[in-house]
């Protein structure tokens, strides 16, 4: 029966491609503007803006050439000795943020396997490949040159082969496609020409030897497992695929693909030859990103939805949206198509950004579109409603069927949520979407231990964040685009900071709040209306608050009702950032402005705005300016962007009159923050979009200082603390664009009188359970460096909380807690494997049980 269903597709489609020709030759035009005027942009646009202001001058998606320049230059520098090296980078979170309504958050999820790998496998914008071992994730690409995950693909017959791609579309480029053999330990790059910024979908054909691949330059194709590509005639984006099965000795896999700028395109050969899908019921103008499904139960059935290019003018001003341009349907493989699209634009501006669909493969009638909002129809696309779930997040990238029809999994800007009856309302759960993959743009922490830290971080997407115990629970507090956060005076539940996603004249709103943003409090009056995005928040010693938008720079002290301007007249080309010297005495005020030299730095340090430009690069900005934390006079400018290589970091040691290049040998790589030794002026450590950097004599030389994190991660903000008093250490903290935030103690850092290997030393250690297997009691023995808060839970292989057994501070040392084999409501369990999960401090350490009866 299913060769006669192949045939009649070939058949039909052959007829239909025949009268209406074949693959166009003209290449796809994308349409953008590199900066808009900021007020018309959504959240997901601000990424592009936020990249290629990083980037200057080479926009937001670099091209594989100043990519493979950057690769090249960080890989001429050494990386730390591991036989001197103490410390290790170690992860704070969050892996996941409890929300009020009892759902888990984390980051941006563009692609989701849970059926053909070795467990649940998921690719993060900004934060990597992700495999669920149990319950919890594990990291396969730390070592990778890219954590910016498209796409993957397991060969469906060897779970240990992954292809991978990297870069996500208009945001960020990857460094091409990568494979695997090993299960991800290891990964090869393989060689695509021209090689993709970024991909959108990769996926194995019928035959396990053949893979597509829809990416940034066109539709790629490998008939051996991803070895060796060709281009197959597209240029432009190929944004989305869809494979109908064929089979040995009969028809070839018949694909469909969606092209920017054209629409839906159809390959009757397994893609070696494309016919354009256009009649008069299709769409053919003003076509920008598609998605397309086809039904499992009935290949005959296909949707597609498209977004479209909506050009504004505005007197001299242009600009692109991208909202919804419709759904449409066939019932016949593609010979007709009915008009099924919903009423409202569930795209928003932004459907450049995130468009996917797809059909339960029981019931072709059930159909999913996801854009900014989640849509189900069920009855075929005649009607069409919003899913409204508190584990949902808005903002769709991908959809994954289990053959059953009930299991359904969705990537979002949330992470990922599953539902275990198709979808339907009140199914979804998002119990273990314990991703660490948060993109922080700014974020503040305090403490005097870690057991009590409080970090707290405003990230794209995730809004406002917060840990009050050095990371063992995170909280999701306030939703939209987070910006500047600053902890108050007063004490450690005092906040203030900026909070996108307005529909008023000023673009980030600030707020303030005494319970840890649980709740907030507008704090905007004596603001001038501002586009500005994630505008800083800063603190000097006496407690007064600084922030800016657009040319004005704000203060605001304990007395004060309002925001008092620092200028009397706007500055042009805009505040970019606003630093303010600790040390006491009249406030030292650092801005940076979108202008060229020499009025790109001011400095305000005796009442007056003096321009402190001497010595710095002509025709660049500075990024930002990092005082000394003890010496007023002392401080460090980052060259922002990539167009200086040889002129990335300077020095003043009289307040910006002078500045001297210190750069030494450090990488053409866009500079996040720095941070100074308290001990020794000459250790500088450096966080960038390509990792962090170390020297030990004031810039000379630079190593790679990236132990126990990715080697690419992308690095936004550093904070220090000092806990030297409770002898836990001098630490760096850093927030990251995708993989939360980490912290490393650097008090004892490169010890001259060191020789040989130095172990790193580990907070909780689960060293046995005994007895196990056991019948039904078992005692569970594990070992905490430090006194901490800790936590004891039982779970399932499926990954279900089955009991808590304690949650206590208690002291460094050897430990054990006793299980008697029940859950919470004292019901014994059956026979299985369980999985005890002992969480102290900011650390996991987990153990698997059997329980035999």
């Amino acid at each position: 029966m299913k060769w006669k269903i192949l045939l009649g597709i070939m058949f039909v489609l052959i007829m239909m491609f025949l009268l209406s020709g074949q693959i166009s030759t003209k290449q796809s035009v994308e349409l953008s503007s590199e900066k808009p005027e900021e007020k018309r942009l959504s959240g997901a646009d601000r990424q592009r803006v936020f990249f290629a202001e990083w980037h200057q001058p080479y926009g937001a998606v670099l091209d594989r050439e100043m990519e493979a320049s950057i690769q090249a230059e960080i890989a001429r520098l050494p990386k730390e000795s591991p036989d001197k090296d103490v410390n290790s980078w170690i992860q704070v979170g969050p892996s996941g943020m409890q929300t009020p309504g009892g759902a888990l958050y984390s980051g941006r999820v563009l692609d989701i396997d849970a059926l053909n790998g070795p467990g649940t496998t998921v690719g993060a914008a900004s934060g990597g490949l992700w495999q669920y071992q149990s319950i919890f994730p594990v990291p396969l690409t730390d070592e990778v040159t890219s954590q910016w995950i498209g796409t993957f693909a397991y060969d469906p017959d060897d779970e240990n082969t992954i292809l991978m791609g990297t870069g996500e579309f208009w945001i960020h480029g990857g460094t091409g496609l990568w494979k695997s053999t090993d299960g991800g330990d290891t990964w090869v790059h393989k060689t695509m020409n021209p090689e993709p910024s970024s991909f959108f979908r990769i996926r194995y054909g019928s035959d396990g030897n053949t893979v597509h691949a829809a990416t940034r330059s066109g539709y790629y194709r490998s008939t051996d497992d991803g070895e060796t590509w060709t281009n197959i005639q597209f240029t432009g984006s190929v944004t989305d695929l869809a494979i109908v099965p064929g089979y040995v000795g009969g028809p070839p896999d018949v694909l469909y693909m969606t092209r920017w700028g054209e629409g839906l395109y159809l390959s009757l050969d397994a893609g070696l030859s494309w016919y354009l899908a256009a009649n008069a019921t299709m769409p053919s103008e003003d076509i920008a990103r598609g998605s397309v499904a086809v039904s499992a139960s009935n290949p005959g059935i296909i949707y597609v939805a498209f977004t479209k290019t909506e050009v504004i003018i505005e007197g001299d001003d242009v600009y692109y949206e991208y909202p919804m341009l419709g759904i449409w349907k066939t019932t016949n493989y593609g010979y007709n198509w009915v008009n099924v699209s919903p009423p409202d634009n569930y795209m928003g501006r932004q459907g450049w950004y995130n468009n996917v669909i797809s059909i339960c493969p029981t019931n072709p009638n059930l159909i999913y579109a996801g854009g900014v909002a989640l849509l189900r129809s069920q009855n075929g696309g005649s009607t069409w409603e919003i899913v409204n779930d508190s584990h949902l997040h808005v903002d769709y990238h991908a959809m994954q069927w289990h053959p059953n029809g009930l299991y359904f999994w969705v990537g979002h800007d949330g992470g990922w949520s599953f539902s275990n009856d198709r979808g339907m309302d009140g199914t979804w759960t998002s119990s273990t979407n314990y991703l660490p993959i948060t993109q922080y743009t700014e974020f503040d922490a305090r403490g005097v231990s870690w057991a009590s830290a409080v970090v707290c971080g405003g990230s794209q997407d995730n809004g406002i964040s917060v840990t009050q115990n050095g990371g063992s629970s995170w909280y999701f507090r306030q939703g939209g685009d987070g910006g500047g956060i600053q902890i108050g005076p007063d004490h450690m539940q005092q906040f203030y900071f900026a909070l996108g996603y307005s529909s008023g004249d000023i673009a980030f709103p600030r707020y303030y709040t005494e319970d840890a943003a649980q709740t907030k409090v507008p704090l905007n009056d004596g603001l001038e209306p501002s586009d500005t995005w994630y505008p800083a928040m800063r603190m000097n010693n006496d407690g007064t608050m600084f922030t800016h938008g657009d040319g004005i720079a704000y203060s605001r002290s304990t007395s004060d009702l309002t925001w008092q301007p620092e200028n009397a007249y706007p500055f042009s080309g805009g505040i970019t950032e606003l630093t303010v010297s600790p040390v006491g005495g009249t406030p030292c005020i650092y801005i940076c402005l979108n202008r060229d030299y020499p009025y790109q730095l001011y400095c305000k340090d005796d009442d007056w705005w003096h321009t402190r430009a001497t010595g710095l690069p002509a025709g660049q900005r500075v990024r930002k300016v990092v005082p000394h934390p003890t010496d007023r006079n002392k401080a460090y400018a980052l060259i922002n962007g990539l167009g200086s290589p040889g002129q990335k970091l300077y020095y003043t040691a009289n307040r910006g009159l002078n500045w001297s290049n210190i750069t030494g040998d450090l990488p053409n790589v866009p500079l996040a923050d720095l941070v100074v030794h308290p001990d020794n002026n000459s250790r500088l450590f450096l966080a960038s979009e390509y990792g962090f950097y170390r020297s030990i004599n004031g810039g000379t030389n630079w190593t790679r200082w990236n132990n126990g994190c990715p080697a690419a991660v992308v690095a936004t903000e550093l904070k220090t603390l000092d806990m030297r008093t409770f002898n836990q250490g001098y630490h760096i903290v850093a927030a990251t664009y995708g993989r939360s935030i980490w912290r490393r103690d650097i008090s004892g850092d490169d010890p001259t009188s060191v020789s040989g290997d130095v172990p790193g030393s580990s907070f909780v250690t689960v060293s046995k359970a005994v007895p196990n297997p056991f019948n039904p009691n078992t005692t569970i023995h594990f070992e905490l460096e430090q006194s901490a808060q800790v936590s004891v839970n039982i779970f399932d292989t499926s990954g279900r909380w089955v009991r808590r057994l304690l949650s206590e501070t208690m002291t460094s040392g050897p430990q054990r807690v006793a299980w008697d084999g029940q859950d919470s409501q004292g019901r014994s369990l059956s026979s299985g494997t369980y999985l005890v999960r002992v969480q102290a401090g900011p650390e996991v350490a987990s153990y698997k049980l059997t329980l035999a009866k």
